[in-house]
């Protein structure tokens, strides 16, 4: 049997290679490299059982974790120092504006057409109001932009990775004490900031 830190390596490495070759193929044909790595992870884990389900699904918060700030860290690479202090006010308006807004709707259709409480349709909402770190970061890579723009999506997906993060966490523990402790999430709050 293998052990929990050879899984790692293994996955990782097989998770490195499909997706350099995703990668290439992306570059020569145009055909999107996030699809061969879905479909990829679909035959190595339910179809062919090469991985056990259950294994990496223990072990996913932590390859999550890693792609997540690997993406974020190479995407600020190629972020201008300049650029970003210039664009920080429009990133940080977009990202309040664009996830309030967001939340607002999704915890609304939530709420009425499933019939939800409050609570769940606003857990609902901040999960679903921001824009994915990896998704943009990744796309804004791919594609011919302004650096303006560029730096603006980059910063604003960021933020709202952080809002839906931390409220999502705050909301989480309302639910399951009844009641939430301030201090402590203020303080979180500035910390991922």
């Amino acid at each position: 049997m293998v052990d929990s830190a050879a899984l790692v390596l293994i996955a990782s490495g097989l998770i490195i290679i499909v997706g350099f070759l995703a990668n290439l193929i992306y570059r020569k044909t145009g055909f999107p490299d996030m699809l061969i790595l879905i479909f990829v992870g679909l035959l190595l884990g339910p179809i062919f059982g090469i991985f056990n389900p259950t294994l990496v699904q223990s072990l996913a918060p932590f390859i999550a974790a890693l792609a997540l700030s690997y993406t974020i860290f190479n995407g600020g690479l190629d972020l201008n120092i300049r650029q970003v202090v210039k664009c920080s006010p429009k990133a940080i308006f977009l990202a309040v504006v664009g996830f309030l807004f967001s939340t607002v709707a999704s915890a609304t259709f939530v709420m009425f057409v499933y019939g939800m409480p409050l609570l769940y349709g606003l857990l609902f909402g901040v999960i679903f109001g921001g824009s994915s770190s990896v998704v943009v970061v990744s796309l804004i890579s791919k594609i011919k932009i302004r650096e303006q723009t560029s730096t603006i999506l980059v910063l604003e997906s960021a933020i709202t990775d952080i809002f839906s993060i931390i409220i999502a966490v705050a909301l989480i523990d309302i639910l399951f004490t009844g009641a939430a402790d301030y201090t402590i999430v203020g303080f979180s709050f500035i910390a991922n900031f």
